[in-house]
């Protein structure tokens, strides 16, 4: 017999903690306001989503994340001689203990400690959520309500699907099942236009992949495997573009998952058919089975109605018993990573439709050097091309006859109420979503991308140090839900919510900023290369003063992306990296408190891309007023509005490099300075006002 759940934690001192142990903290509601407003965001998630594998990331925080650092540690920084014992040791401050009192577990066997939900809550919601519009209340009475940013939302009761009487299995109403509630068109039974199309593209499919068994052989014999074709390069490999390509692939599949979370409520039969309008269908599947000596044999077979290629022993068993001698026992696997592959599964079904590569070994340590393992005449062949050619399936039907339609108007009268086309040069135009992003490690693979466009910073070092230093810098990255609006259609996020369920692996980045200081011994090995190329490139009258400024509190500026990235979001992007540096200088908590000297900077070491010779500017007379020197044209124009104000006169540098996909050797310019960390701010906000 089951043992029955464990009750649900108490959770009646929550509210008598919240008023006489924070409210009545010697603390202004700017700073009780935060810590208590994501706490409501939490218990909204958790009251909103069910308790399965799916939402497990709501009901888990992780202590050293930004938002809960910078909102519930500090409040608690704030009151250091009000603490409270944790169970598994140590002290806690009223913030942190209010957690624990609405249902949260301290969680230490991680690092940083974390807080997990206790499962109790899930099974009765009621009292969490009768909690959570009590603390709402309490901070309305108490902070007023002109100081609470918004009222918490509405947000349903989801609760776990009760068991049902006599032992029957659970219905779980979150199950992956759907209901059809599209209407049919009325009258006699008549088809819907989706079951119509998909009806038609279905039999259109079997049509194509003809009628022959699957796994039945077209051709079968063994090929050279020493004989190689044309060695591709390695802007083959990404299309001929380089860097680009990957870049415009990666945004391309942003957008298309972004048009397909806009396109709204879709059924199984609509999505069924955008699937067979874009996919191709293969009548063969080509296989090459790579021999332990070096040698191959290529196998081609019919896919069958059902496209599946047939079970996999099928067609081995035929193989064999064309080229293999009757006593050779062998095995193939797939690589990498190394998997076994199934013979009593389809090949679709272990992905290897419509072409595949496997290699083959030798079972129960045969040796086939004495008498070889070919049947005496087994064909040989060159290889083919490695995938059969595919065939798309008609957008539409052909017209019928009969069909109650206008006839199409001559060419030359449609030639003129054709619209005009857009001209190749200037391709339509289309949405682009910008999103802030807090720098983190699932960036490097990005931010070396980006890195890589400029001669003097492509580094991989480089790239692992921008993404280690998350307490300061700041990634302009696409959203994967649509920007500004929840998952359920449609209104603005609030001030404090944070959707943890959203995976920033998935995102095309943009662009990105950050400050490195000189002597952080974390980058001292790419900085250090950067800074001896600086410094050999100086001008011997600029060298002294130069050198001077490059101390402890000096940060180098890495601000690279896109060259199409409007400058609205640059200014942004620059504005939130301040904002990063003003935050850590007083809530870095890395190595006991002393990361925050890191980022108290003086001046900032800016080297730039120089795309034109130097120039007056129409604004070179107020900046010869102001002090300010006259910069080069920077690839960067919001560089210029920095650079300007440079305690050193500007001097220009060429780094050569050669390009990782051409071979091609390049010269890049670069205008280098030191900046106060005023003129600095200045500039960025100059910048941003004129944009």
């Amino acid at each position: 017999m089951a043992s029955p759940p464990p009750p649900p934690p108490d959770l009646t001192a929550a509210l008598p903690h919240l008023r006489n142990s924070i409210l009545n903290l010697p603390l202004m509601s700017t700073a009780l306001e935060p810590p208590l407003a994501l706490l409501l965001v939490y218990m909204s998630n958790i009251i909103s989503t069910p308790p399965s594998l799916e939402y497990s990331n709501r009901r888990k925080i992780n202590t050293g994340n930004k938002a809960f650092s910078s909102r519930v540690l500090s409040a608690d920084s704030l009151a250091p001689s009000t603490t409270f014992p944790l169970p598994s040791g140590g002290t806690c401050g009223p913030f942190y203990k209010l957690f624990l009192l609405c249902g949260f577990e301290h969680d230490s066997s991680s690092t940083p400690p974390s807080l997990v939900l206790n499962p109790a809550v899930d099974a009765d919601k009621s009292a969490f959520a009768s909690l959570r519009t009590a603390i709402w209340d309490e901070m309305s009475s108490s902070l007023g309500e002109g100081s609470v940013s918004k009222a918490p939302r509405a947000v349903p009761l989801v609760a776990a699907a009760p068991p049902r009487a006599g032992g029957a299995p659970e219905f779980d109403v979150y199950s992956s099942s759907r209901h059809a509630l599209q209407k049919g068109p009325e009258g006699g039974g008549q088809k819907s236009k989706t079951t119509a199309e998909l009806e038609r593209l279905r039999a259109e499919q079997q049509r194509k992949l003809g009628g022959k068994a699957p796994g039945e052989l077209v051709s079968c014999y063994v090929t050279d495997g020493t004989r190689r074709g044309p060695a591709t390069t390695a802007a083959d490999d990404v299309g001929g573009a380089g860097d680009g390509a990957l870049l415009g692939q990666s945004l391309k599949r942003s957008m298309d998952a972004a048009k397909r979370r806009e396109a709204g409520f879709t059924t199984r039969a609509m999505r069924e058919v955008d699937s067979l309008k874009k996919a191709s269908v293969y009548k063969t599947t080509r296989l090459l089975l790579v021999l332990p000596d070096g040698n191959n044999v290529s196998v081609e077979f019919y896919n069958g109605r059902d496209g599946s290629g047939g079970k996999a022993w099928d067609v081995i068993k035929e193989v064999k018993g064309r080229l293999f001698r009757d006593e050779v026992e062998f095995g193939l696997f797939v690589s990498p990573p190394r998997q076994e592959v199934d013979m009593g599964k389809t090949w679709k079904e272990q992905g290897l439709v419509p072409t595949g590569k496997c290699f083959l070994y030798w079972k129960s340590g045969y040796d086939p050097s004495d008498v070889g393992y070919l049947r005496p005449g087994a064909q040989w062949g060159a290889a083919p091309a490695a995938v059969p050619q595919g065939e798309k399936l008609s957008a539409a039907p052909a017209p019928q006859e009969g069909d109650d339609k206008k006839k199409p108007a001559s060419s030359a009268v449609e030639a003129k109420k054709k619209k005009k086309k857009r001209p190749a040069s200037d391709p339509p135009s289309a949405p682009y979503e910008f999103l802030l992003e807090e720098m983190g490690p699932h960036f490097t693979t990005s931010i070396r991308t980006l890195l890589s466009t400029s001669p003097m910073y492509s580094s991989y070092s480089l790239a692992e140090a921008v993404t280690d230093q998350v307490s300061v810098g700041t990634v302009v990255a696409q959203p994967v839900a649509a920007a500004g609006a929840d998952k359920k259609g449609g209104s603005k996020k609030q001030k404090y919510e944070v959707d943890m369920s959203e995976d920033p692996n998935n995102r095309g980045v943009f662009s990105f900023g950050t400050l490195l200081n000189l002597e952080d011994e974390e980058v001292s090995a790419p900085i250090s290369k950067i800074l001896t190329l600086l410094k050999s490139s100086c001008p011997p009258s600029t060298l002294p003063s130069f050198s001077r400024h490059l101390t402890s509190t000096t940060g180098l500026l890495l601000t690279l992306g896109l060259i199409n990235v409007p400058h609205s979001i640059t200014a942004s992007l620059l504005q939130a990296l301040i904002a990063d540096v003003e935050w850590a200088r007083e809530n870095a908590t890395g190595e006991g408190g002393a990361e925050r000297d890191l980022y108290k900077f003086s001046h900032v070491l800016v080297a730039s891309a120089v795309d034109g010779e130097k120039r007056s500017g129409p604004n070179s007379k107020a900046f010869r007023k102001a002090g300010r020197w006259s910069v080069p044209e920077l690839r960067r124009v919001e560089d210029e509005f920095i650079l300007c104000s440079s305690v050193t006169e500007p001097f220009e540098l060429e780094v050569k490099a050669k390009s990782l996909v051409t071979g091609e050797v390049k010269t890049q310019k670069y205008a280098v300075g030191v900046v106060e960390w005023s003129k600095f701010v200045a500039g960025v906000e100059e910048f941003a006002s004129m944009v």
